[in-house]
């Protein structure tokens, strides 16, 4: 079980999530996109928010974002977030230089804010257990 050391709220969406040690914010509105990450030596994780169609299929989605990415996918099993209906996630590799980094690859679709959150969390430190204790602890503050 992840141990609650730090909680982060986005302030422009309506995402809340957790992770094992505190994160440095930054982001990319400087660059008119709403793109938003948390950094620190273990983890990285960015979130994406874009207005969505209802009819998005979020299992389709979240493969369509793996393959745009360049992500190698590790399998097809596609999760979904405890506490969210429309989510949708699966682990990949991100291979840089010949070193491979576990990223899950999260997607959630906020109908409340019709919104829908493109989401890496990428294991820098190789922890594949607690990158996914970070994406199930994702939920919508609504």
């Amino acid at each position: 079980m992840l141990k609650l050391i730090s909680q982060v709220e986005i302030s422009s969406g309506n995402l809340v999530f957790n992770c094992p040690s505190p994160l440095e914010p930054y982001d990319y509105s400087d660059l008119g996109i709403d793109l938003f990450g948390f950094e620190n030596d273990d983890y990285a994780v960015e979130i994406e928010s874009l207005p969505y169609l209802q009819a998005e299929d979020v299992d389709k989605y979240v493969l369509d974002v793996s393959k745009r990415f360049n992500y190698t996918v590790l399998s097809y099993n596609i999760d979904h977030c405890p506490a969210i209906r429309r989510s949708a996630y699966i682990l990949s590799w991100d291979i840089l230089e010949n070193e491979k980094t576990p990223v899950y690859i999260l997607v959630i679709m906020d109908e409340s804010e019709k919104l829908l959150y493109e989401i890496t969390v990428h294991c820098y430190n190789l922890n594949q257990r607690e990158g996914k204790e970070i994406v199930d602890s994702f939920k919508l503050r609504n």
